[in-house]
C-alpha cells in the first residue's frame, strides 16, 4: 500500500479521532473547589518565656551562682507551674566609652519557661514574674487541649463548604455535582494555629500590661475536593 494515498491518509485522520474521543471519555467533566473553616477557641495552657541575669565583677562562677539564686526564688512566686530551664550563657560584658573598652563584670543568664494547664492563674503567674527582679519576659505562648480534636471538625466544616460551593456553583450553570474524584488538604499551616505568641521583642516589664494580652487561638483547615460534573 502507498503510505500517501488518500486511503491511508483517511484511515490514519479517523483513528486519531477515535484516540481523541476515548481521551475525552476517559476524563470525566469535574469541577475543583477550594474552602476555608475557621474555629475560635479560647487558649486553656500557657507558656512564658523569659530569662534572669546576673552581673558580677569577681568571676562568671559567681555570677552563675547569683543568677541560679534569681531563678531558685522564681519557684516560690508561682507554685503549680513548671518552671524548666531552657537555656544557659555566660560571657564579659564590656561598654566602649571614649575609645576604650571598659570592664563591667561577667554576666550569667538563664533562659526558662513557666508552663501551666490552668489559663485561670495565668495574669497571676504573669504580674508574679514582671515584679521579680533581674527578670526579663520575652514572650508568651498559648495553646488549646483540644486541638487535635478542634482541627478535625474544622476540616469537615471546609469540605461541608467545599461540597455546597459546588453545589451552587454547578446549579447556575444547569448542572449538578456527582461523585468526589480527589480531595486534599493543604498541610503548609497544619500546625501553625497550635500556638497563639505575644513577643514582647524586648520591652520592659513596667512596658507589658498583662490585661492586654489575649489567648485566642485561631484552627483553621484548607482543603481542595474535586467533583464530577453530571
Amino acid at each position: 500500500l502507498n503510505p500517501g494515498s488518500p486511503v491511508n491518509k483517511l484511515s490514519v485522520i479517523s483513528l486519531l479521532m477515535v484516540l481523541t474521543s476515548l481521551v475525552c471519555a476517559a476524563e470525566p467533566r469535574k469541577i475543583d473547589i477550594s474552602a476555608k473553616a475557621t474555629i475560635k477557641v479560647m487558649a486553656d495552657i500557657f507558656s512564658i518565656y523569659g530569662s534572669v541575669a546576673s552581673l558580677n565583677k569577681e568571676s562568671i562562677a559567681s555570677a552563675d551562682g547569683e543568677a541560679q539564686v534569681i531563678f531558685d526564688g522564681l519557684g516560690k512566686h508561682i507554685e503549680g507551674s513548671s518552671l524548666v530551664i531552657s537555656g544557659r550563657s555566660a560571657s564579659k560584658k564590656t561598654i566602649q566609652r571614649s575609645g576604650t573598652s571598659e570592664f563591667l563584670g561577667y554576666e550569667s543568664s538563664i533562659l526558662f519557661f513557666v508552663k501551666n494547664d490552668q489559663i485561670i492563674k495565668y495574669r497571676d503567674v504573669f504580674k508574679k514574674l514582671l515584679s521579680s527582679n533581674n527578670v526579663e519576659i520575652s514572650r508568651v505562648d498559648y495553646q488549646y487541649s483540644k486541638q487535635i480534636e478542634t482541627r478535625a471538625k474544622a476540616r469537615e466544616m471546609a469540605l461541608l463548604a467545599a461540597k455546597e460551593k459546588a453545589v451552587k456553583m454547578a446549579a447556575v450553570l444547569g448542572v449538578k455535582i456527582g461523585n468526589v474524584l480527589a480531595i486534599s488538604e493543604e498541610t503548609s499551616n497544619a500546625y501553625s494555629n497550635r500556638f497563639a505568641q505575644n513577643n514582647f521583642n524586648g520591652a520592659a516589664n513596667e512596658e507589658i500590661n498583662p490585661e492586654s494580652i489575649e489567648g485566642e487561638i485561631e484552627i483553621s483547615v484548607s482543603v481542595n475536593v474535586s467533583f464530577e460534573l453530571q
